[in-house]
């Protein structure tokens, strides 16, 4: 009887060197995972069109199209918000680090690479994303209006029942790029502020349906 296969996490990494390139192969196959490849900020894009990895390995300095760039693009697609991005570089300057998290990174190595220290970085960020994930989607299948927004109402993350009800209240907001009408935020903000009272006050009317407010 043939045994069921365990499931195979998919690791992206995005490099031009190919001895760096080798290495990361080899060290990602023997622990268990599937390895995709992609040589430059471009093919790494059009790659991710086709197959949606678990994890991507970013060097941050490329040719052409560097790390940071593709990162942020990357995360401009909604459908890939929650895909952990670590980025791989020689640099370590504060500035390095802090423009690989702005992009949307979820961590940052250093090169030469310690594999077992990038080995358990990668499970880390893996049982993280997929924690995060299926919390979305329980809300998502539990029919609630959830949203989160940050301070200036530019829409984050919403269930499917928020999102048709932002649009059959504010029909004109742009999907791709949606944010709350500035009297919405500035309710948020108080119940946000209001501290312990916000607890028992986190539900929002609008338009006579409920939304439930970050706090």
């Amino acid at each position: 009887m043939l045994e069921h296969s365990a499931h195979r996490d998919t690791v992206l990494v995005v490099d031009d060197t190919p001895d760096t390139l080798g290495l990361l192969t080899d060290t990602l196959d023997h622990a268990g995972f599937t390895v995709l490849i992609a040589t430059d900020g471009l093919s790494a894009l059009e790659l991710v069109d086709q197959i949606t990895p678990d994890l991507v390995l970013m060097d941050a300095l490329m040719p052409g199209l560097n790390g940071f760039e593709t990162c942020r693009r990357l995360k401009s697609d909604k459908l890939l918000t929650h895909l952990p991005v670590i980025f791989m570089t020689g640099l370590s300057e504060t500035e390095h680090v802090l423009e690989g998290l702005a992009a949307g990174g979820v961590d940052y190595v250093t090169k030469p690479i310690i594999v077992d220290q990038l080995l358990a970085r990668i499970r880390v960020h893996l049982a993280n994303a997929r924690t995060a994930h299926g919390t979305s989607v329980a809300l998502d299948a539990a029919g609630r209006f959830l949203l989160a927004t940050d301070r200036a109402g530019r829409l984050l993350w919403c269930t499917p029942k928020a999102r048709k009800l932002l649009a059959e209240l504010f029909p004109a907001q742009n999907d791709a790029d949606a944010s709350l009408p500035p009297p919405v935020v500035e309710q948020l903000l108080l119940l946000s502020e209001d501290g312990a009272a916000s607890q028992s006050r986190s539900l929002l009317g609008i338009g006579g349906r409920k939304l439930r407010s970050p706090r």
